[in-house]
């Protein structure tokens, strides 16, 4: 991201292509799919008015954060990456709290993911994987490849039902470890049924200009097709 001094010199730039790291994975818990309270531009409006945090924030941590990110990213070293990942989302709703009144876009269900992350974590003594939460309660979570199978297998353990839609993702023939499943046995996270449902991907491009209009997915009024 580069700062600029106003919207037209403030952009976000690519670091690598989507292609360099292709073991890094995407899951998207749903927690609701529903209109939040406060939109995002509403909440980052009130924020900037109202939040003496948010000025610290700007101002210190992520100018150091974006660079250690890069780093991170260009290193593909997921521990630190997934590290400032988790720290960067808990920074920003610490910000949402302080400011007036308190926006709070997290809710139970948000912070059991979050703590399910780090119960997983801690049972591998590594990041493994890793949550961010944007103006919303559902959790996009890193992870790398490997990982993916065990962590939806673990979902799945206490949410019945539960559909993972987007690119597949096969649990059969995963065998977790005991010592992680009992960990979450005797210290559950997630309540049963709180997820709505999973949709995994990868990281992909970023956005391309589509000159074909049938691609479009609105109509010459601007409404959805």
């Amino acid at each position: 991201w580069l700062k600029g001094t106003d919207s037209q010199t403030s952009v976000a730039r690519q670091i690598v292509d989507e292609t360099y790291w292709p073991e890094m994975r995407v899951l998207v818990l749903v927690v609701r799919d529903t209109q939040k309270d406060t939109s995002s531009t509403a909440g980052m409006q009130l924020t900037v008015a109202t939040s003496a945090l948010m000025k610290h924030r700007v101002e210190v941590v992520v100018p150091a954060r974006v660079e250690a990110m890069v780093k991170a990213i260009k290193d593909r070293d997921f521990p630190s990456f997934a590290e400032i990942t988790m720290k960067d989302s808990n920074g920003f709703h610490a910000v949402c709290e302080d400011t007036y009144p308190p926006l709070q876009y997290m809710n139970d269900t948000s912070r059991s993911v979050r703590r399910f992350c780090h119960q997983y974590n801690e049972y591998y003594g590594a990041n493994r994987v890793a949550y961010t939460f944007d103006a919303g309660p559902n959790a996009c979570l890193y992870l790398l490849d490997r990982d993916v199978a065990p962590v939806v297998k673990l979902l799945l353990r206490y949410q019945t039902g539960l559909e993972v839609k987007g690119q597949a993702v096969d649990v059969n023939g995963v065998e977790l470890e005991s010592g992680l499943t009992a960990s979450f046995d005797d210290k559950p996270c997630i309540g049963s049924d709180s997820l709505r449902y999973i949709i995994s991907t990868r990281v992909g491009s970023g956005p391309q200009v589509l000159t074909d209009e049938h691609q479009c997915l609105l109509n010459g009024q601007g409404l959805p097709k």
